[in-house]
């Protein structure tokens, strides 16, 4: 298999439990993509922690632009704030 992760690292095994439905999902998953399943698990973990930090550098900027003086929002950036919904992503 097609190995999509390079790391100059030493790789750690670890153990979990999933729900049957799943591991059936990442292995057919796997299979598609022409990865081990280690690679997948490996990029929706890097993906998860990179969202983690952008949603907080989002909701960081957002609470700066609201709290600059004088009041420099623009009625766009406003909406677009309200609208999103930083706890549901």
């Amino acid at each position: 298999m097609e190995k999509t992760y390079k790391s100059s690292t030493k790789r750690i095994k670890i153990g979990t439990i999933l729900d049957a439905d799943v591991v059936q999902q990442l292995k057919e998953r796997a299979l598609r993509e022409k990865k081990t399943i280690s690679d997948v698990v490996q990029e929706a973990v890097i993906s998860y922690n990179r969202i983690e930090t952008t949603r907080a550098d989002q909701r960081k900027e957002a609470a700066r632009r609201l709290t600059t003086n004088p009041f420099n929002v623009s009625t766009e950036q406003i909406i677009a704030d309200l609208e999103e919904d930083y706890y549901e992503q």
